[in-house]
């Protein structure tokens, strides 16, 4: 009977259309859901890229600092001043300067023995300052093939000095160690074969032979200022501080002042270097390469008159190999001409 109601089939035919209006009215709305999925999705990259930039230029910035610190604390070399502010000097001056020996132009027993006494890396006055006595020398044997002159064979160390002060270095070598031969621990042999090394740049053989010295005389002076020497083309700031120790313990050896103005005329700080010239000069007027360092310090100050005279002096005095008269003759002529 149910089926056949027309009231009854007309409630539900009618409740039919009702879902399906409603169905495609769910159908024809929006879906607000995926909208707001993608809407995520897209603020979450833009997200990450921007992080991935900051990391970036983070990166960036640390690596352009570093470089940039790394090249603030290198060392800067010390420049030479332009040659048009510096006063003309012979060409030789500088190497006078800044490499020969302290030890040039002292005569035999100059050296002498010192009160100074070097221990536990610091010298100091020793308890016995009582000086050795020097040893006599027996004359020295001619040697046969060496074609020396039979006139030294008397003295064989006043025959190497005069060798060394003429330039001769082989002949000045070979009277030393003939005076070795016979009395090895003969100091001023043995500071003129550690001139002789030093001038041939054999640094190696030059400490030895000072270092002998010292061994057997702590407190020798030219010795200490030999090895000062040596020391200031490796490590100037060493070799300075030595040698004002030195000069603290014994101001008056000229041989520490020299070395001193040596250290202080590398390291272009000429001022200074003059006056440890000039102390060094006036402790040992006779010494030619004083004479001549302090007029080339003088002449780099812009002092050419007070060079001149020293220029002058170090041509009258004994003739030393390591100074080029010729340079220093025109040296002279050209701040003659300027007066």
């Amino acid at each position: 009977m149910a089926k056949n109601n027309p009231k009854i089939r007309g409630e539900a035919m009618s409740l039919l259309f009702d879902a399906l209006k409603r169905a495609q009215g769910d159908e024809s709305k929006p879906n607000p859901a995926p909208q707001a999925e993608s809407g995520a999705t897209i603020e979450h990259s833009r997200t990450h890229l921007l992080l991935t930039y900051s990391i970036s230029a983070l990166a960036i910035f640390s690596l352009a600092f570093t470089w940039y610190f790394y090249h603030q604390n290198q060392y800067i070399p010390i420049a030479h001043p332009p040659a048009d502010q510096i006063a003309a000097a012979p060409s030789a001056a500088s190497a006078t300067v800044a490499q020969e020996s302290t030890l040039a132009a002292l005569p035999p027993t100059a050296s002498g023995a010192d009160s100074l006494t070097y221990k536990n890396n610091s010298w100091t006055h020793p308890v016995d300052t009582k000086k050795p006595e020097r040893k006599k020398h027996k004359p020295a044997r001619k040697a046969a093939k060496s074609g020396l002159l039979a006139s030294t064979a008397t003295d064989p160390l006043k025959a190497g000095y005069l060798a060394l002060t003429e330039g001769n270095m082989d002949h000045a070598e070979h009277y030393y160690l003939t005076v070795l031969a016979q009395h090895p621990q003969e100091k001023d042999a043995l500071l003129g074969l550690a001139v002789i090394a030093q001038r041939r740049n054999q640094t190696g053989r030059a400490t030895e032979y000072y270092r002998q010295v010292l061994r057997e005389d702590l407190g020798n002076a030219a010795a200490a200022a030999g090895l000062a020497s040596l020391t200031m083309h490796a490590d100037p700031v060493t070799a300075e501080s030595q040698l004002h120790e030195l000069i603290d313990l014994k101001p008056t050896a000229p041989e520490f002042h020299y070395a001193l103005g040596g250290v202080l005329a590398r390291q272009l700080r000429w001022g200074e270097a003059q006056q440890a010239y000039f102390k060094a000069f006036n402790l040992s007027p006779d010494n030619a390469l004083y004479a001549y360092n302090l007029a080339v310090s003088l002449d780099r100050l812009h002092q050419p008159a007070a060079a001149l005279p020293y220029y002058e002096k170090s041509l009258t005095l004994a003739k030393d190999p390591t100074l080029d008269r010729d340079q220093i003759e025109r040296r002279i002529q050209e701040l003659n001409g300027s007066r």
